[in-house]
């Protein structure tokens, strides 16, 4: 349980960086930067790659 929460953690803040590398620009302007797509791309992978390790309850 307490590692299900350090999941949920992780994914909220992978969540809300994203979030802050997508304030304020448009989808072109994403497109054009290589480096906060990357990131974005990498913040997607950290919030993917936690859910399926949740227990079944």
């Amino acid at each position: 349980m307490q590692r299900d929460r350090l999941y949920v953690a992780e994914m909220i803040e992978a969540a809300e960086r994203a979030q802050e590398l997508t304030a304020g620009i448009d989808l072109d302007a994403l497109e054009h930067d290589r480096q906060r797509t990357d990131a974005l791309l990498w913040n997607f992978t950290v919030s993917a790659k936690r859910r399926p390790e949740f227990q079944q309850s």
